[in-house]
């Protein structure tokens, strides 16, 4: 007698980044208050978790997080300040 009170294992492939973005980008590209912000609206969405995750990461050190993300330290405190990302100084 068959069991109906378990799931079946899921046959959907696995969700990539590419998709969700896709998914945004389509949102973003239908609404009429989006109009002329796309391109910056996505990459803010994109850029601040990346950059919190890497400040996280090395500890809220500039040096070693532009290293792996491939920024120049200045170009990665300006960013920050964009984004409003408080880094704790030794002296806070």
């Amino acid at each position: 007698q068959p069991r109906f009170d378990q799931t079946p294992p899921s046959t959907a492939a696995p969700v990539t980044f590419a998709d969700v973005m896709r998914t945004r980008s389509t949102e973003l590209l239908n609404d009429p208050a989006a109009i002329g912000v796309v391109y910056d609206t996505l990459l803010q969405e994109v850029e601040e978790p990346l950059l919190r995750g890497a400040m996280e990461q090395f500890n809220n050190e500039c040096a070693p997080a532009a290293r792996v993300l491939g920024l120049h330290r200045t170009t990665l405190k300006k960013k920050l300040l964009q984004h409003e990302i408080h880094v704790p100084r030794d002296d806070d």
